[in-house]
Order: C-alpha cells, then sequence, then structure tokens
C-alpha cells in the first residue's frame, strides 16, 4: 500500500521550500457524491440526498437515497462510516476530503 494520494506542490521558483501545498488528489471516478465518499458509489449515491425518489435525478446502481431517521440512524451512519474508513486508508495523513455535492449543487432547500 503505498499511499501516494497526497503531495506538496512546490512552485519551480520557490527555492527556499516556503509556498508549499499540501495537495489531496481524489482516488475515485469523479467528484460527485457518488464517488467521493468511497469506494463503492452504490453505496454513496444513498446519501445523495438531491436523488431521493421522486427528484430530477436517480441512482443509477438502483439502491435509492432514502432519509436519515431516528429509526435508521445508526445503521446508516455505520454504513457511511465504513466507506469513509475505507477511503482513509488511501491516504498518509489523518486529513479527509469528502466533498457534499458537485457542480450546480447546493441551489435549493431540498438539498
Amino acid at each position: 500500500r503505498k499511499q501516494q494520494l497526497e503531495f506538496n506542490w512546490r512552485q519551480h521558483w520557490d527555492h527556499n521550500v516556503t509556498t508549499d501545498m499540501l495537495c489531496h488528489m481524489m482516488p475515485f471516478y469523479s467528484y460527485d457524491v457518488p464517488h467521493t465518499c468511497g469506494p463503492d458509489p452504490k453505496i454513496c449515491c444513498q446519501f445523495d440526498f438531491l436523488r431521493l425518489p421522486g427528484s430530477r435525478a436517480s441512482c443509477p446502481w438502483r439502491v435509492p437515497p432514502r432519509p436519515v431517521t431516528e429509526a435508521n440512524l445508526a445503521e446508516r451512519s455505520l454504513l457511511l462510516l465504513d466507506q469513509y474508513r475505507k477511503k482513509a486508508q488511501l491516504y498518509k495523513t489523518d486529513v479527509l476530503l469528502i466533498p457534499l455535492g458537485d457542480d450546480f449543487r447546493w441551489d435549493g432547500d431540498n438539498e
């Protein structure tokens, strides 16, 4: 396991090493919700609440999102936490970037 998805980006002109920036590469297909929480887009898509049944989009993996309630909170949390854990294993640091959305998102109250 190489864990090489983080690197310090140094400008070619920075000979004093004063402007390095830690960069965090995304390991999966895209930066949309199904491909950012972890390695299984079928699970991640279940947490894309814009895709709730009756919405303008759906999950192509045929497992739709469902609202989180008191009754399913523990089960849903553990499912998501497992994806976060699997993604975290790909990185050296203890920082995990998980975007919640993508282009043209978070533009209405339903998200």
